[in-house]
């Protein structure tokens, strides 16, 4: 057996449960919530490489199935305790970014998180080296690229690696740089290279997506993602600044409540997820639009990840809508701030 354990600190609060979401003692980080976050890595990025069955068929084998016992055994442990979700003053702050989480909260539905520096430790196993080593690159994916819990799509459960055993012949887990268009761009892209080199070995021939995909897919034609080229000395401060522009960007008002120029029609809105309040309350489907926390040296960025492939089954008329509706929140952002993009590598 060969095995990785990482110690991981939560950089933004973590909204977390099982199935009581209201008392989670006890609950932690759960391994069933990082298999399923990492089985949706690996989909997003070998998406783009191989056909459906394929991905089925390699999904199953590594992760398992009603049919298939999984190849990776994931160990976890709260190192910390969850608090009263009253001590996370943010979440007003936040209120447009983690609607759900407020409202929970208000209705006495969640009363408690944990907070920002929880500390957790992931152990992952396997009996094959190939294995682990992917289980290991779709576990950075979802700690460097993703995010966990609750509103993970919009800045809450952000995490970095503070060590790292074993884990360095499959990619580097731990970031030490302290400025984001050099040391975060280049360990960002470095470690990317690394995954797609390690996921795509011995999966000939490769295909690059053609057509209309209903899942999000990480390609250089199918996705983007950035860093914010602003350190923000609070990781509040960041998420503020990026929720100001995102609600202006959906709703066309401003801070004030004033019309603006930007905004989407309401009917529209289901491109960026659903539900919408009063409207499609029965449908869901998750944002393709991910936002989230990197701690940089004593500061922190905010990422941005979109995907140009994920509509609901019933609004596949209106994709050609996402990529140009994330085109225009992009060309809103960078009217507020500059932006280092980082390189998704190309499949050949």
């Amino acid at each position: 057996m060969e095995s990785i354990t990482l110690e991981v600190e939560a950089i933004t609060p973590l909204f977390i449960a099982g199935a009581d979401q209201a008392y989670i003692e006890g609950e932690g980080l759960r391994p069933p919530t990082l298999r399923g976050l990492m089985r949706w890595w690996f989909r997003a990025i070998m998406g783009g490489m191989v056909d459906a069955g394929t991905l089925q068929e390699k999904e199953s084998k590594i992760f398992g199935s009603a049919n298939t016992r999984s190849k990776i055994r994931i160990i976890t442990n709260a190192l910390d305790k969850p608090v009263n979700i009253n001590q996370i003053s943010a979440l007003n702050e936040l209120r447009y970014l983690w609607f759900s989480i407020y409202m929970q909260k208000s209705r006495g539905q969640r009363i408690s998180c944990y907070p920002p520096g929880s500390k957790f430790s992931i152990t992952l196993i396997s009996d094959n080296s190939d294995i682990l080593g992917i289980a290991a690159c779709t576990l950075w994916s979802t700690i460097y690229l993703g995010g966990v819990g609750a509103r993970m799509r919009r800045g809450a459960g952000s995490f970095r690696v503070l060590k790292a055993e074993n884990a360095a012949n499959y990619c580097n887990f731990s970031f030490k740089g302290t400025n984001i268009n050099s040391d975060a761009k280049n360990f960002l892209e470095n470690n990317l290279k690394i995954i797609f080199d390690n996921l795509k070995s011995g999966y000939f021939p490769l295909r690059k997506p053609n057509g209309q995909l209903d899942f999000c897919v990480l390609s250089r034609k199918t996705a983007e993602i950035a860093l914010i080229d602003n350190l923000f000395s609070r990781y509040e401060s960041g998420l503020i600044e990026v929720s100001n522009v995102y609600q202006q960007f959906r709703s066309g008002r401003n801070r004030f409540g004033g019309k603006i120029a930007a905004g989407i029609p309401r009917h529209d809105r289901v491109v960026l997820g659903l539900p919408i309040q009063r409207l499609n309350e029965k449908d869901r489907l998750a944002s393709p639009f991910h936002i989230g926390v990197m701690k940089v040296g004593n500061g922190y960025a905010i990422r941005l990840v979109k995907f140009h492939t994920s509509v609901h089954p019933r609004f596949k008329h209106k994709s050609s809508l996402l990529k140009k509706q994330l085109y225009s929140f992009d060309a809103q952002l960078r009217r507020c701030f500059s932006i280092t993009p980082i390189q998704v590598p190309e499949v050949t």
